[in-house]
């Protein structure tokens, strides 16, 4: 399951780079190194999860934390980029 959500995450954050790289987002490398920090956050939990065959709440709400962080604070400034550029 866990692995399922990594890929989304994936999928999403490769969308988005392509995404600021059309409309020339100047905070595009600062967003992208973001992502990277987000993934190896998710990654980091994957391990704990597959050491200890099992999810606790701990490491749920990490992942929750992940989403926010990437949905609500970072992107809310790409999405004021994209609405000043269309």
């Amino acid at each position: 399951m866990l692995e399922s959500i990594i890929q989304e995450f994936e999928s999403h954050f490769e969308h988005e780079e392509r995404i600021m790289a059309e409309t020339k987002y100047p905070e595009a490398r600062a967003h992208r190194a973001h992502h990277q920090i987000l993934l190896a956050r998710l990654f980091s939990i994957l391990q704990d999860v597959q050491a200890a065959q099992s999810v606790h709440v701990e490491q749920f709400l990490l992942v929750l934390k992940t989403l926010y962080d990437d949905a609500i604070d970072a992107d809310s400034y790409l999405k004021l980029h994209l609405e000043q550029t269309a």
